[in-house]
């Protein structure tokens, strides 16, 4: 797949709540010739860089993105349900098993799409997506659009596993992209009839090679690191709190390449303690405010503020406080309350417990350096949210003295791409995954494997 830009390379982050991509160009330092797109402004989502991972089935037509929320939040009283976790499928132990499974009827009420259907429409979409970020930025070329794709994975899942199955989603999602065209991220959506057709057609298609490789999260953050700071860490340990799973790697650079940094392979773990839970507990906490005797209307309701979770939860953390309408009702809950709570409190402690395990190994190591101290990055959307740095700071004092904890949000102090400004800062915990995975040789990234 030949672009104009020799070593040009997209990098997809689909994340459980939302999805990124950012592109290399190979035109110079790492950090400069990795751009993210703004694939939030290209689906008209509240934020530039960010793009919801939501899909919703409305009257036989298929809507994804902000659409979807919109007739989501219009029929909370239906039983219908939003996907909201796209990636959730990925984690299954049989991954083409999980794929083959028919989406449940309250999210598809006409019975039409499988998990592997229901993904390749929204990596189509993704695809849409990308196209028009690119070509929405003047200074790149449009025939990087061909670019071959990335995308990042869990270090929960094999990596060999999930691109063989995966590898075969991005053939068929490009040829669902070309066919469907920008109906796919249309306001009105596209007929579940057209998706069919699109699907099987792509299905028929011979493989057209796009995806290059899968790298994982916790090196493509680690890559983006070590190339945009401006004095990497000795020792360092990643603390990624996405929506679904909170993953943690602990890293030594070697002071040389910025790139290059060396697993310390103890370190590594992967808990189901992170943003969901959370979300939970918000919406646990707001609903408990308002005792509706009617079943049917605390259903609603429920629904409702599960389907408003991330935007209540960014708001929360972001000014202290989040509010809530529904039918007439008004809820307001404050950053205070929220963490006061014993829930709160006991899901920081299990949190830091984890942490602090994983920081024993990185400690070790730094001593062994004689490193003067350790950082620990905050990655994901829960870096913008006080549990995980709750949860870092009860790890970092469950694991002792001996050297000195650093606490640092994953973009502080970096050396932005052009296309930078306040908003990508800001969104830099998440975007970092998608850039390190855009700019990674893969060979230099966790180059060699501490115990």
């Amino acid at each position: 797949m030949a672009t104009s830009e020799a070593g040009a390379r997209i990098c997809l982050d689909f994340g459980t709540s939302y999805s990124k991509a950012s592109i290399f160009l190979a035109d110079g330092p790492p950090w400069r010739s990795t751009r993210p797109l703004q694939l939030g402004a290209a689906a008209e989502a509240d934020t530039p860089w960010l793009a919801p991972s939501v899909m919703f089935v409305d009257g036989g037509r298929l809507l994804i993105g902000p659409p979807a929320f919109r007739a989501a939040a219009t029929q909370t009283r239906s039983g219908r349900e939003a996907i909201i976790s796209f990636k959730t499928v990925l984690a299954a132990r049989d991954l083409d098993a999980a794929l083959s499974l028919q989406v449940k009827r309250s999210i598809d009420p006409t019975g039409s799409l499988s998990h592997r259907e229901a993904l390749t429409l929204y990596l189509a979409y993704l695809d849409r997506l990308t196209r028009h970020a690119i070509a929405a930025d003047a200074r790149l070329p449009d025939d990087v659009a061909l670019a071959p794709r990335r995308y990042t994975t869990p270090i929960w899942r094999q990596r060999e596993d999930a691109d063989r199955a995966i590898g075969r989603l991005f053939d068929e999602a490009a040829a669902v992209s070309e066919r469907l065209g920008d109906a796919l991220i249309q306001r009105e959506g596209v007929s579940i009839a057209q998706t069919k057709d699109a699907l099987t057609r792509a299905a028929a298609t011979l493989g057209i090679g796009q995806l290059e490789t899968g790298v994982f999260e916790a090196h493509a953050a680690a890559a983006a690191y070590g190339a945009c700071k401006e004095a990497p860490a000795q020792c360092f340990l990643l603390v990624d709190m996405g929506a679904g799973t909170t993953d943690i790697a602990g890293f030594e650079h070697s002071g040389g390449d910025r790139i290059v940094m060396s697993e310390i392979m103890a370190a590594r773990q992967s808990c189901g303690l992170a943003g969901d839970e959370l979300d939970q507990l918000l919406v646990a906490t707001l609903a408990s405010k308002k005792r509706l005797r009617d079943p049917a209307a605390a259903d609603a309701l429920f629904q409702s503020l599960k389907l408003g979770a991330r935007a209540l939860k960014r708001q929360l953390f972001e000014t202290g406080q989040c509010r809530h309408q529904q039918d007439g009702m008004h809820l307001s809950l404050s950053r205070r309350e929220l963490t006061g709570q014993r829930d709160y409190r006991a899901l920081t402690a299990a949190l830091g417990e984890i942490i602090a395990a994983s920081l024993a190994p990185v400690r070790a190591r730094a001593q062994t350096l004689g490193a003067p101290s350790i950082t620990i990055l905050l990655a994901g959307g829960g870096a913008n949210t006080s549990l995980l740095s709750d949860a870092v700071r009860a790890g970092a004092a469950r694991a002792g003295g001996g050297v000195e904890m650093q606490l640092e949000r994953l973009g502080v102090g970096w050396r932005l791409p052009p296309n930078s400004d306040a908003s990508m800062q800001s969104a830099l915990p998440q975007l970092a995954i998608s850039m390190g995975g855009a700019l990674a040789e893969l060979e230099t990234v966790a180059d060699k494997a501490l115990a």
